[in-house]
């Protein structure tokens, strides 16, 4: 089974909620199988180094990244 997050990022913030909600269905249904958490965080300082240097940009339809976006995202 392969869950994604849902357009959200990889980092703990968003991926634990799922987990959570994954596994309480799960045992509600008493379904069994194996479940792991990727997480595909990006460091917030590298991701601030290349914002600085204009190598990341936010996707269209979204609003605009800042420095200060990019450095109070959580992990």
């Amino acid at each position: 089974m392969v869950i994604g997050t849902c357009g959200g990022a990889g980092g703990r913030v968003i991926l634990l909620p799922w987990f959570d909600l994954v596994k309480r269905i799960s045992q509600e249904d008493n379904l069994h199988f194996r479940l792991a958490v990727i997480g595909a965080a990006q460091d917030k300082r590298s991701s601030s180094a290349s914002y600085g240097k204009g190598k990341i940009r936010a996707l269209r339809n979204v609003p605009a990244l800042t420095a200060e976006t990019v450095d109070a995202r959580p992990t």
